[in-house]
């Protein structure tokens, strides 16, 4: 057998080889098999919910992982075909495996799940002073907001001027979306903070009726957008459910919020961040004035 002598590199499911003594050297490249079965939107069976768990660990919901390649496991895949830079069409053959076992999973190039309609661009920090709760006012955390924003001469406008992205809400408080202005909302986020302005938004955390829109539970203000390797884009975000800033603080790594499959923004349920036994779903956004 004759045996082939090279640098290589393995690209999804492909092999290729640089074969040395000419210029430019020669490339060979060989088709991997995969084990896996091809899966798409109607798929069902145990490679559904092995898909579906990979898909979860890496932090793209795909909903329940029940062995059915429905709406939700469609738009994971696409979500996490579109974060690792692969032909987005949802079906699931052996590259997009490939990249799911990839070890380390490479850092997303582009925006996750699904990628903001506005200006996404560079990392941004802006330096906001945190104000914690001072009261037990029930509109205190609208209030630490705007006075957090005040103190960079930023003004957070009213009901009047939301964008509203929630349209209704379940019983443990997790939103519908309007994809639409899910989308304005996002472009908005960004474009403020590309200008140095912070961002207030409303997010929904129980089955509780507040605010204008009755959905929104709770207000907090979004200063930094950056990226990390396993869920993508962020927001980072001041939650003023707290008079500690190393726990409300946008320095705490659980203060983030990171896309949907369906475009909408959310924080993950953790201990680490306040009021954190269940997620927050961003609700409606403020535009300033």
């Amino acid at each position: 057998m004759n045996m082939l002598h090279g640098r290589w590199v393995r690209r999804g499911s492909t092999i290729i080889i640089e074969l040395p003594g000419q210029s430019p050297p020669e490339r060979l490249s060989f088709e991997l098999e995969t084990s896996q079965p091809t899966l798409r939107r109607g798929s069902s069976g145990s490679a559904v919910k092995t898909l579906q768990a990979r898909l979860q660990a890496l932090g793209f919901d795909p909903g329940p992982v029940d062995g059915i390649f429905g709406s939700g496991t469609d738009s994971a895949v696409r979500a996490f075909q579109r974060a690792r830079g692969l032909d987005v069409d949802g079906v699931v053959g052996p590259q997009t495996w490939a990249a799911l076992y990839a070890s380390p999973a490479p850092a997303p190039s582009k925006p996750a799940s699904p990628p903001p309609a506005g200006s996404w661009g560079r990392t941004i920090h802006l330096t906001v002073p945190f104000y914690g709760y001072q009261s037990n006012d029930k509109a205190g955390c609208f209030r630490r907001c705007t006075e957090m924003a005040a103190a960079v001469n930023v003004r957070v406008g009213g009901p009047d001027v939301r964008i509203q992205v929630a349209v209704k809400e379940d019983t443990s408080g997790r939103v519908t979306i309007d994809p639409a202005k899910a989308r304005e909302g996002v472009a908005y986020i960004d474009s403020q903070l590309n200008a140095g302005h912070p961002v207030c938004v409303g997010v929904s955390y129980t089955d509780a009726s507040y605010n204008v829109d009755d959905i929104t539970d709770h207000f907090v203000l979004i200063t930094t957008r950056g990226t990390d390797a396993q869920r993508g884009v962020y927001y980072g975000y001041h939650d003023p459910a707290s008079s500690h800033d190393w726990l409300g603080g946008d320095q705490n790594t659980a203060n983030r919020f990171y896309f949907t499959a369906a475009g909408g923004l959310y924080r993950p349920a953790s201990s680490s961040a306040p009021l954190g036994s269940t997620p927050y779903d961003v609700a409606m956004v403020r535009r300033n004035i």
